[in-house]
């Protein structure tokens, strides 16, 4: 008795790589437009001690690497809102997908044009790595990322780092000391911490009436 495979290569596409365009204007409306953003989004707004943004402004014109922790969706926007305050322009590693949120890919062109570009998780995307060492080697604007890689969905807890972060830094630093002896790289922890300024108790009560009501579970007395 005798069986024939048949062999089909499968190649997984990695989608389009999409590189930063920092834009001063679109830059400039994304900072005006702020105060709107964080209303939508129901957000106060964002609240960075004195001693932290001097101590960010001593870096500037350092090559900086700002890793911060990534508990919610929205952690990019507070990001963006740090380089308003510092009055900078910063470079974003976003991912692949979030440039296709939008209808028209509006989403993806806006942000962009204010210095994100992206990176294609779960694949070795060469071009977003490489586009990263150009970044940090070129030194003229700070590169947010997130070392986590993933939303955590909590601010007081960090998920797994991702390792393939370190041999970037390391090479980066390599092509550095090589056309600047002597100078750095700086790794710069930043932590965003989310807090409520109103009693969210009733949000909360009507929020798990509804998920009882949807699972049609019988509140307990």
């Amino acid at each position: 008795m005798s069986s024939r495979f048949s062999h089909q290569k499968v190649e997984a596409k990695v989608p389009d790589f999409i590189p930063p365009r920092n834009n001063r204007f679109v830059e400039w409306l994304g900072r005006v437009s702020l105060p709107f953003i964080l209303w939508w989004n129901n957000y106060e707004g964002i609240r960075i001690s004195q001693t932290d943004v001097e101590r960010l402004r001593s870096l500037s014109g350092s090559r900086t690497v700002i890793c911060s922790n990534h508990s919610h969706r929205h952690d990019a926007i507070f990001l963006f809102s740090l380089s308003a305050i510092l009055k900078e322009q910063f470079n974003y590693i976003a991912a692949r997908e979030i440039f296709d949120w939008w209808p028209f890919d509006f989403h993806g062109w806006c942000i962009q044009h204010v210095g994100a570009y992206s990176i294609t998780r779960g694949a070795v995307d060469r071009q977003s790595m490489a586009m990263s060492r150009r970044v940090i080697v070129a030194g003229k604007r700070k590169l947010v990322v997130f070392p986590e890689c993933e939303i955590s969905g909590g601010d007081d807890r960090l998920l797994p780092i991702e390792p393939a972060l370190a041999g970037l830094f390391y090479k980066s630093l390599e092509e550095v000391q090589k056309i600047a002896p002597g100078e750095a790289v700086h790794i710069l922890p930043v932590a965003l911490k989310y807090k409520y300024v109103e009693d969210i108790s009733g949000a909360l009560s009507n929020s798990l009436t509804r998920i009882e009501n949807a699972l049609n579970i019988e509140k307990q007395r």
